[in-house]
């Protein structure tokens, strides 16, 4: 590292792809800047957090479609046309 980019002064916001450092802003827009740099980071972890949700919630409602899948009673076939009401009679 050069002395020169030691003694630089940090970047304290990225927008729009353009870094600002203290020195480029108002008073005003250092006190917003500072806000940002505290909400993105919350953001970002409630982002995960639904994600993590949704798939949970997703999960569960795969489990209860399968739960249902499995008390529904499977058609029975019989070889029997009189006995299969599913199954349309033949003709001769």
């Amino acid at each position: 590292m050069t002395e020169e980019m030691t003694n630089e002064e940090p970047i304290i916001l990225t927008f729009d792809d353009v870094e600002y450092r203290a020195s480029d802003l108002s008073a005003d827009q250092q006190m917003i800047a500072v806000e940002l740099n505290e909400i993105v980071p919350e953001l970002q972890r409630l982002e995960k957090s639904h994600a993590k949700l949704n798939r949970f919630k997703n999960y569960l409602i795969q489990d209860f479609q399968r739960s249902l899948e499995v008390e529904t009673p499977e058609e029975v076939v019989v070889d029997n046309p009189e006995q299969n009401p599913n199954k349309p009679e033949e003709s001769e």
